[in-house]
């Protein structure tokens, strides 16, 4: 049995992640984009809000202008982005292992919360959320070019020096941040447009090391990239 234009075997069983978001490499944690442009993020590992007092969140509220101030440069475009899904099953287990009391009264009642918390987190209503802060920089180019090597220096450098600046300020309000490396890029990325795939984990990067003609992608879809 065949299907129009192509061979059952010869259909990929997944699209690829550089048509759905069109960037061109990802290196030393900085993705870069078709356009020349370039993209570098850092995770934001904030606290939970609801029981901060209101001078902690407005010093958070001042956190953010600030970044958004002097942390990104002018000229770029920065997004916040806010990942809420189901917490992972260690985040559950950890809690167990972490409420060991000796107490026969403490530790009943510790095993009761934690029967009680896997209950709701087996029917999904356990959450975790996770704060992603990126920036699109450099300019754009009218072609793809290779990048020469003093030029790629320079945007691994302009990557690093926003990442720092942002750190830099997030620390002086008592938030810790993250460096992103490729692979966490390349996860954010993947878990963005497979949202139905967040529990089953994230392949691990691989960069394009060979390019085919479009056409030539078209007629044998195997060739795509791997990412």
């Amino acid at each position: 049995m065949t299907v129009k234009g192509a061979h059952l075997f010869e259909r990929p069983r997944e699209h690829s992640l550089t048509e759905e978001f069109p960037y061109w490499e990802i290196h030393e944690g900085v993705m870069f984009l078709e356009d020349g442009r370039c993209e570098v993020g850092v995770e934001l590992l904030l606290k939970p809000t609801l029981l901060l007092p209101q001078g902690d969140l407005e010093g958070l509220l001042f956190m953010v202008r600030s970044i958004l101030r002097n942390g990104v440069p002018q000229g770029t475009r920065a997004r916040l982005i806010v990942e809420a899904a189901p917490a992972p099953e260690a985040e559950v287990e950890a809690y167990r292992e972490a409420c060991s009391p000796t107490h026969p009264v403490a530790r009943a009642i510790g095993e009761e919360r934690y029967r009680h918390w896997r209950g709701l987190w087996e029917r999904g209503e356990v959450m975790t959320r996770r704060f992603f802060l990126t920036v699109a920089y450099g300019r754009k180019r009218p072609r793809r070019l290779p990048f020469g090597k003093a030029e790629l220096a320079e945007r691994l450098k302009e990557g690093a020096r926003i990442r720092e600046s942002i750190r830099m300020i997030a620390k002086g309000r008592g938030v810790e941040v993250r460096e992103m490396d490729s692979q966490e890029v390349f996860g954010l990325a993947y878990r963005y447009l497979n949202p139905g795939l967040r529990l089953s984990g994230v392949p691990q990067y691989r960069p394009t090391w060979q390019r085919y003609p479009r056409k030539a992608v078209e007629r044998i879809p195997g060739l795509r990239p791997p990412t």
